[in-house]
């Protein structure tokens, strides 16, 4: 059958022709030994790196030693380490033996990842470190990808995997906070299916102790295991730790049948995950090993068979591969929240993650021209430092309870500072210098420079669509500024409005490329007209807004071009209301005066909110003139938030936004990267459905519709009402800013108050908020851009001489679609054609497009490959002039390897 209804999407080969399963006995128990490794949580991430190298070594001699030896290198960043600090060619040929012998498995995967704060390229490349690795020993691309600990995953990783040559997943999921998916333990495995109909074979092992730790703690398939916190002590029950391990074993299988058999189990084998944090391979040598072989010897059943996790799979897909179901669905586990911990560390890698794409797509195009040589090695370092940050231990925190010194935390919270910090000083240097490519800002075929002689304003818009935006305006370097900016393509001149060095202006930028304007007019002074003021009213062409007096928070917001209220009035809060969560109970706000400034210019106008001695001291709306947009900032103040000195009582920092009066919301889309995703609707059954990670969510009555994106927060509550189907809360969403606990339970000094996480980031951070809404029919495509369009600013830079001759000319397109549904996400320096450029196409429909693509330079060879850089389809894609033509299926990922013809 076919389900398109309700909270997941069962796929059936043929309708109703699927074979249906009776339970079977289990005959063989597949153990997966393996290590699970946090990058940290034991030290700061950099002190734990040396100690891949003993631990490898360590695996490598068991297999060598024992052909029953069986492991699965969990993470690619773990054989990087390793491999840093290996210099002997032996010992990377005997590893190469022992993975091509089946003894060792690699899993593909950077990381044990947070994939919902990942950004769709980030993701993209997230395997590319196997490919190297590959290469590197010799040995086939890995066809598993591991992640453990974290309960759940975005329903676009499948098509990453496939599209990495991935045919298997395995996943441990840790339930202690929830998540995972109820098609485990009956359902398993089955096949994890994206929109585009890329599909993994996937298993999932859940459970509140870890999920991943179930062979020792749940199922005691060797009982004399030590628990790796305290060695001396054993992980199973004190009630069983007297009795003959064959016994304890007995007890443990027993409980493994029954929890399969009742879960309706339909195959013959199981996996069972056997590994910890951090556990050593003389685990399964002094312990496993000994004890499987003395079961299966006794005659007992199962038989348990030691391996790495392909040899499950495979054996499954030969007995069983056409009765397997495809599911499809989101099940992210939402431990992303984490990252809210540290919010400034997270708006510093959302914004690398803008910077990062933005970055491949100029010097792609220059490179695509020979005018600059790609710095890959740039991005490659600065996306490592980010999945660094994105790994599941990734947040500025205090650590778990008596693991880390006082010392190591800090350390750990200042490397994460650091990693992101640096990316992004790194990425903001590589963006200045692309720009100031001459003959990248003037293009092969226009040159342009300033009458006057004085610099240009250029202006760089990464989207593969043009439009009317907003973009920062400098001062100049003689500290004056422009009342204006002239675009030399069209000689149309533009308002610039000043609030202190902060100067905007409204223009019209080209798909993924550059725009040239000349300062007009200089000024020492706000462009501006400033007053404090009692009124909290202000509207536009577009919006009438009203604030309450008492909070400054939104009490009416009206559409004015559709006559449509946007607040959900009979909400019991008020819209960008902040709200003070401590434990599981509302606190009350800070009080004091409430003071408004109204200003007008000639770019938008505001209300500036002031709150004398609040953690929230400063709440800017901006109304702007050419753009139907209302923009919020809010300014929240961690020096002057209360110290959180009780773990168990996390202070969490929302901001409110009641919507849609009169109107039932029972599905809302959020941005995800690759495209839309339905909220219920598109999710695994069983998966959390409290809240979504996303830039940006859109609420549709009828066919008006309501986008709220940040830059910044990302970590968006989202409370149903317990009913069937599923309904918003009072029609409000919560935006979770800040996650505030500055107590932690150290291994030296015992409870320790940390005065921040964020150690060399400042104490204040603007969430900043933009709000749009339109009417018409609904296309995925016109909501992702209005997101995009909202978080992802142009960059601008001042050009003192620009050697490009003369007359009016410029804003040339680099790259760009014919259709909106498919937009350009990235341009990646090609790993195994020196000088080629990779250039990412996201189809966002649901149907297939046929699509033009334009390119920064004629006479490209062009051909389809998958993310490993091996080409799909025997056929060259037609390149005519500057322009790609290329089919792409729905929601598919489409990567294009571009190369400058041989001379």
């Amino acid at each position: 059958m076919v389900c398109t209804k309700g909270p997941f999407l069962l796929i059936a080969l043929l309708a109703g022709l699927l074979p249906t399963l009776a339970p079977a006995e289990i005959r063989t128990v597949y153990v997966i030994p393996s290590s699970h490794w946090d990058r940290g949580f034991l030290t700061s991430p950099e002190e734990l790196l040396p100690r891949l190298k003993p631990h490898l070594d360590e695996v490598i001699d068991d297999a060598a030693a024992d052909p029953d030896f069986r492991w699965t290198i969990e993470s690619i960043w773990q054989l990087n380490e390793w491999l840093s600090r290996t210099h002997d060619p032996a010992r990377i040929a005997l590893l190469r033996d022992l993975v091509r012998k089946g003894q060792i498995e690699i899993s593909a995967s950077y990381g044990s990842m947070h994939t919902a704060f990942m950004d769709a390229e980030e993701l993209n490349l997230w395997t590319q470190d196997s490919f190297r690795m590959a290469r590197l020993l010799g040995i086939e691309r890995a066809d598993l990808a591991m992640m453990d600990d974290v309960p759940g995953y975005v329903r676009w990783l499948p098509q990453v995997l496939a599209s990495s040559g991935v045919h298997y997943f395995l996943n441990g999921s840790n339930l202690f906070i929830g998540g995972g998916t109820s098609l485990a333990p009956g359902n398993v495995p089955f096949y994890w299916e994206s929109p585009d109909g890329s599909r993994v074979l996937t298993w999932v092992s859940e459970g509140k102790n870890g999920g991943y730790v179930e062979g020792m703690t749940d199922f005691y398939l060797a009982p004399t295991t030590p628990d790796p916190y305290a060695p001396a002590r054993l992980l199973i029950p004190k009630e069983l730790q007297d009795k003959p391990p064959l016994e304890v074993m007995e007890i443990g299988m027993k409980k493994l049948l029954d929890t399969y058999n009742k879960a309706g189990y339909k195959y013959d084998a199981v996996l069972v995950m056997y590994l910890h944090d951090f556990v050593p391979p003389s685990d399964e040598k002094d312990h496993l090993l000994p004890q499987v072989r003395a079961w299966n010897a006794s005659g007992r059943t199962p038989k348990i068979r030691v391996a790495i996790p392909k040899e499950f799979f495979t054996y499954i897909l030969s007995k069983y591969g056409g009765q397997i179901p495809a599911y499809q669905g989101d099940w992210t586990g939402l431990w992303a929240e984490v990252k809210t911990n540290s919010p400034g560390i997270s708006a510093l890698a959302r914004d690398d993650q803008m910077r990062l794409r933005a970055n491949s797509l100029l010097w792609g195009a220059l490179r695509l021209r020979g005018e600059a040589q790609f710095p890959s090695g740039n991005l490659l370092e600065d996306y490592r430092r980010l999945w660094n940050y994105d790994e599941h231990s990734g947040a500025g925190q205090t650590g778990w309870p008596d693991v880390m010194t006082v010392r190591e935390v800090n350390d750990q919270n200042r490397e994460y500072v650091d990693y992101v910090r640096s990316a992004n000083e790194d990425q903001r240097f590589l963006l200045r210098s692309a720009i100031h490519q001459a003959e990248g800002l003037c293009g092969a075929a226009s040159r342009a420079t300033s009458v006057g002689g004085g610099p240009l304003l250029a202006v760089y818009r990464p989207q593969s669509w043009a439009a009317t935006t907003l973009v920062h305006v400098p001062e100049l370097r003689d500290s004056k500024r422009a009342s204006a900016v002239e675009d030399l393509s069209s000689g149309k001149v533009f308002p610039v409005q000043w609030m202190g060095a902060d100067g905007v202006a409204t223009v019209h930028l080209p798909a993924t490329g550059i725009a040239l304007f000349e300062p007009v007019g200089k000024t020492d002074s706000a462009s501006v007209a400033v007053r404090d003021t009692g009124v909290v009213t202000l509207e536009n062409t577009y919006y009438h807004l009203e604030l309450r007096s008492a909070d400054g928070s939104v009490t009416h917001l009206m559409d004015r071009e559709s006559g449509r209220e946007i607040v959900n009035t009979a909400a019991r809060d008020g819209f960008n209301e902040l709200v003070r969560v401590v434990g599981l109970e509302r606190a009350a706000g800070t009080t004091g005066s409430v003071d408004f400034r109204i200003s007008r210019g000639p770019v938008f106008d505001s209300i500036e909110v002031r709150r004398a001695g609040s953690y929230e001291p400063v709440t800017e709306y901006r109304l702007y003139h050419s753009v139907k947009r209302i923009e919020i900032r809010n300014l929240l103040d961690r020096s002057r938030m209360p110290a959180v000195t009780d773990a168990g009582k996390t202070n969490v920092y929302q901001f409110t936004f009641p919507l849609l009066p009169g109107r039932t919301i029972e599905s809302f889309h959020y941005e995800s990267g690759f495209g839309m995703t339905m909220f219920p609707q598109d999710y695994l059954p069983g998966a959390r459905m409290d809240a979504v990670v996303s830039h940006g969510l859109v609420f549709t009555a009828g066919d008006f519709h309501v986008a709220i994106a940040s830059p910044q927060a990302f970590y968006w509550v989202v409370p149903g009402l317990s009913k069937r189907p599923w309904q918003l809360w009072q029609n409000e969403v919560l935006s979770s800013a800040w996650r505030k606990n500055d107590s932690g339970g150290t291994r030296d000094y015992g409870n320790y108050i940390f005065p921040t996480v964020e150690p060399g980031l400042p104490d204040g951070l603007a969430f900043v908020y933009e709000l749009d809404s339109w009417t018409g029919p609904w296309t995925d495509g016109e909501a992702y851009r209005r997101i995009w369009d909202a978080v992802m600013e142009p960059v601008s830079e001042f050009e003192s001489r620009l050697p490009c001759g003369s007359g009016k000319r410029g804003n040339e397109s680099l790259f760009g679609t014919n259709q909106p549904d498919v937009v350009v996400i990235a341009a990646e320096m090609s790993l195994t054609h020196p000088g080629s450029v990779v250039l990412r196409l996201q189809n966002l429909a649901s149907e297939k497009r046929l699509t033009k693509v334009k390119l920064p330079i004629d006479g490209l060879d062009a051909s389809e490959v998958d993310l490993s850089e091996i080409e799909v389809g025997a056929q060259r894609l037609p390149v005519k002039g500057h322009e790609l033509e290329v089919n792409l299926k729905s929601h598919a990922t489409v990567s294009i390897l571009l190369s400058r013809p041989a001379k």
